[in-house]
């Protein structure tokens, strides 16, 4: 987490505002907010609470409130409501390119490792000399664009898991070409 971290750029007032992990990844998410610092007592606060809650607990509070701002949100107050408003394409295009910036980002400390004591501060675009954090960064804005989207289609992120529970010990491989059998 960075040394100062943000307040939610999603303004608008809700129950649900009151979460803590998803308020950083949401206000991360959206390039337009303003940052605002807080105080080390509520850095370790949002920390606490998350740590709470749980991983699982954080993915399925973010899906609420991704639901809530689709069925409740002002396109004004709300960075996720906006995105539902612009439509399919708005979200979709956000997921493409944080994917991207995600794999540029892995890319980067993959060099920077290379190159550890030759000029490490010319890697890292979100934290000068810290490329490592780039990479924690664009997942969680991946990660929170996903989850904006299976709140678009209904879809709760239980049932990501359970796919991967599914395929858990199975060669990908192996999977691949039973579904090649099958068509």
């Amino acid at each position: 987490m960075p040394q100062n971290s943000t307040a939610s750029c999603d303004r608008q007032s809700s129950a649900t505002q009151n979460f803590t992990a998803a308020n950083f990844i949401a206000t991360n998410s959206a390039a337009e907010c303003s940052e605002q610092n807080l105080d080390a007592a509520a850095q370790n606060s949002t920390l606490e609470n998350s740590a709470k809650k749980g991983p699982y607990g954080i993915l399925d509070e973010i899906y609420h409130v991704c639901l809530d701002r689709k069925l409740n949100g002002e396109s004004a107050l709300s960075y996720v409501a906006s995105l539902y408003a612009k439509g399919e394409n708005a979200y979709l295009k956000k997921i493409a390119e944080e994917a991207c910036e995600f794999a540029l980002a892995c890319k980067d400390l993959s060099r920077s490792e290379l190159y550890a004591d030759v000029a490490r501060e010319g890697f890292g675009e979100h934290k000068a000399g810290e490329p490592r954090y780039d990479v924690i960064y664009e997942g969680a804005d991946l990660l929170f664009h996903l989850l904006l989207a299976l709140g678009a289609h209904n879809i709760h992120p239980d049932a990501l898991l359970d796919e991967l529970a599914r395929r858990q010990g199975q060669s990908g491989i192996e999977e691949k070409q039973r579904r090649r059998e099958k068509s």
